[in-house]
């Protein structure tokens, strides 16, 4: 078996590093680490101007269509340089699972919006009754035109700036993964701060409503084994970014 990076891996470490050695300077990263967002929003415009947040977004959407691989050569040098940015939950809890299980409306919904820069997007998969992110005690059922979401997840980074979350909840068909506005009525978003400055939250969602175009890829019976997929690929991310 080869370990060596392909032609296109190398690309992707080479002009990472290229922006972050350039942008990511002591001084810049305690301003940055001191602001409440956790984000150095000027250095998430440059990376989506070169392309890298596009990563895991189809080709015929903008974006580079690579995978996990990747994803995780360019959170390695973000971790390299301890770069404030949400690279990991937009690109990793959320794009690549729509990339992979989304219809083509939620790809170019929110695919084309992440490669631009202008959309933030994460993931809970860490359920306060649950330990299994196949099996989580987060419900939704159906109701009109949509569904009601019931539950509480942990460690949650980036939602306050994200557009949606990527939310795992058991169905009585089985599960689905849900497209939720953290804005939503209610919604409520706890954090806390990480000893980096990081913020990370407790989301608890009372009654939720989410519309039926926000469940992933339509499937409300598919959702455990997706959730699994998705923290399989999230641990190998967390690890590369470390």
């Amino acid at each position: 078996m080869d370990f060596n990076f392909t032609e296109n891996q190398i690309m992707i470490r080479d002009l990472a590093r290229g922006i972050l050695d350039k942008e990511v300077t002591a001084d810049r990263l305690k301003m940055v680490q001191a602001d409440p967002d956790w984000c150095d929003r000027a250095l998430w415009s440059t990376l989506a101007g070169a392309g890298l947040l596009g990563i895991v977004v189809p080709e015929r959407l903008g974006g580079m269509g690579f995978g996990i691989a990747e994803a995780c050569v360019l959170l390695h040098e973000i971790g390299r340089v301890v770069a404030p940015l949400p690279v990991l939950p937009t690109v990793v809890l959320a794009g690549l699972p729509i990339a992979e299980f989304g219809t083509d409306q939620q790809r170019t919904e929110w695919l084309v919006p992440m490669a631009a820069g202008t959309t933030m997007l994460t993931g809970a998969l860490v359920d306060a009754a649950s330990a299994d992110p196949g099996k989580t005690a987060t419900t939704a059922r159906p109701d009109g035109n949509g569904w009601v979401l019931q539950g509480q997840k942990h460690f949650v980074p980036a939602a306050h700036l994200a557009q949606r979350i990527l939310v795992p909840a058991t169905t009585p068909d089985g599960g689905g993964l849900f497209l939720v506005n953290p804005h939503a009525a209610g919604i409520e978003l706890a954090g806390q701060r990480t000893s980096s400055g990081e913020r990370l939250y407790t989301v608890t969602l009372s009654g939720v409503h989410v519309a039926a175009r926000d469940l992933l890829g339509g499937d409300a019976r598919s959702g455990g084994q997706r959730a699994s997929w998705i923290y399989e690929r999230a641990l190998v991310a967390v690890c590369a970014t470390q």
